[in-house]
């Protein structure tokens, strides 16, 4: 059994469904792999702005069209037998933190982002 972390830039069109992910950064068993550039003003677009959505307050920002821009971490554990078995979302929270569960490597990961992703 394996852990694959990504992380990624959801885009949620005006009808609700989510678009092709934008990935930009993965970890495989522990170790970082980039497969994209981290977004040009990270921290300015997907941290420290905000939205509201269905009533409560989440990280990123809502395009001219309606489109939610949100920056999720995704983890999937899969097998070679089964593929993925299990696939969680995880968001910042209302007040631009990580949640509390993640490992420490992930959130390694997220400050690298922070410290890239500021221009």
């Amino acid at each position: 059994m394996a852990t694959y972390w990504e992380f990624q830039i959801e885009v949620t069109n005006s009808e609700g469904s989510i678009e092709d992910p934008y990935v930009f950064l993965a970890i495989k068993n522990g170790k970082v792999e980039r497969d994209r550039l981290i977004p040009n003003d990270f921290v300015k677009k997907y941290v420290d702005s905000t939205f509201e959505d269905d009533g409560s307050t989440k990280r990123g920002f809502k395009s001219t069209n309606n489109e939610l821009h949100e920056f999720s971490i995704l983890k999937m554990v899969y097998t070679k037998v089964d593929g993925v078995s299990d696939r969680d979302y995880f968001y910042l929270n209302s007040d631009g933190t990580l949640p509390k569960e993640l490992p420490k490597y992930v959130i390694n990961a997220y400050e690298l982002c922070l410290k890239e992703g500021v221009n």
